[in-house]
This record gives C-alpha cells, structure tokens and sequence, in this order.
C-alpha cells in the first residue's frame, strides 16, 4: 500500500489531507473508484479521544448522489478500519442522524453494536448542521483485516 493511497477491491482512497501529519490523528480522504478512477466521494477517520467525537465519531463518509446504493461507504469504512487497526485501536465510534436510513444500514452491515441514541449538544459541530439526534454506535474492528482483503 502507497502511504497515501488505500486499496481495495472496488476503490481506492487517496490521502487528501492529515491534522497532526505526525501523530496522524485525522486523515481525509477521496474515494476514487478503481475501474473508471471516478471521484466518487470524501471519507475521514480522527483517531484522537475528544469530546466532540463522542457525537463525530472515528469515521466519517459520504458517496456523491449518482454513486449511492452499491455499498461504496461499506468498503470506505473497511478500508479505513485499516488506518486504525494499524494505530492499535481494536474498536471505532461510529455515528449517524437517527434519520439517516442510508448510514445507518451501512454502521449495521458492518456489525457495529448500538450502544445509545442522544440528543446533540448545542456545543456540537453536528447541531450546527442540524443534526438533533444520533446513533451512537460501537465497531468491533479486531477481524476486519481478513474481510477486506
């Protein structure tokens, strides 16, 4: 694996930008698809504890209008599942809006347990955005290594 790109069996992500480019504590990515090189979508992982991602998350993804329904952010997640595991982290927070159907099919294809369902805090980058309440789930990322490649 190139240090800025992360391949897998239907799409590569391309290292886009790192805060903390030492620690690598959060790392942005373009997901590309691997047949065509589309641009498809953006993902990001944030590897440091902090109290705004209790309610972000390790991971976050988004798959462009056009491009949705094939699973694309499953395997975003699975590849970054990669950058962590390879950090030593054995589990990742994964949120999504409790009326985000799409995401929260996705958290669950990939066997993340749901820990709890909170209002956001006023404080918090995502009620900025709208969101009022979430999904707080919990992913086991111990055997994910096997599964994607």
């Amino acid at each position: 694996m190139k240090e800025n790109v992360i391949n897998g069996p239907n799409l590569y992500l391309k290292l886009v930008f790192e805060i903390d480019r030492i620690n690598k504590k959060e790392s942005y990515y373009h997901i590309y698809l691997n047949d065509t090189n589309k641009y498809i979508g953006n993902c990001g992982i944030r590897l440091d504890e902090n109290e705004d991602n209790v309610y972000l998350g390790n991971i976050e993804y988004e798959i462009f209008n056009d491009y949705r329904g094939h699973y694309y952010s499953r395997e975003a997640c699975l590849l970054l599942s990669q950058v962590a595991y390879s950090h030593n982290l054995k589990s990742l927070i994964i949120t999504a809006n409790i009326k985000n159907k799409g995401s929260i099919k996705i958290i669950e294809s990939l066997g993340a347990e749901l820990l709890k369902v909170v209002k956001v805090p006023k404080s918090c980058k995502l009620y900025k955005q709208g969101d009022r309440k979430i999904r707080i789930y919990c992913w086991n990322i111990q055997n994910e290594k096997e599964r994607i490649l």
